[in-house]
Order: C-alpha cells, then structure tokens, then sequence
C-alpha cells in the first residue's frame, strides 16, 4: 500500500549530519532507521518505513543534496 507523511519544505541537519556536507561520500545504507539516533527523529520512521539508502547529489564535485530511497 502507500505510505505517505508530512515533508517539510527545510529540513534541519543536526550537527552530527554536518559532514554529509562538508566530506565526500559515496552513499550511507540504513537497514533499520529506527535504530539510527539522528534517521529515527524523521516522519518516515514514524510511519513505518525502515531501510535507507541515500546517494549524494553534486556539482563541481560538491555536494548539494541527496536521493534517499525508503522502504
């Protein structure tokens, strides 16, 4: 079935996610969201959805965003 929940319009990083943007990465794999301390605080936890896998988004070879794909 579908899941849905509120996306906020900004989502405030925590210190701790601070090197998402300020080191490289390839991806960050989450099998259990609910057992992360900063993933566990997000909506989609609270509705049910417990794997993660986030890619970064970049340009000029820094990174600006990311894709997460839940489930």
């Amino acid at each position: 079935g579908e899941v849905d929940f509120a996306r906020p319009d900004r989502l405030v990083l925590p210190p701790a996610a601070r090197d998402l943007f300020e080191k490289p990465w390839a991806y960050l794999l989450c099998d259990d969201m609910r057992e992360d301390p900063i993933l566990r605080e997000l909506p989609p936890v609270s509705v049910g959805l417990r794997s993660s896998l986030r890619v970064p988004l970049l340009r000029d070879g820094r990174t600006f965003g990311g894709l997460n794909f839940m489930s």
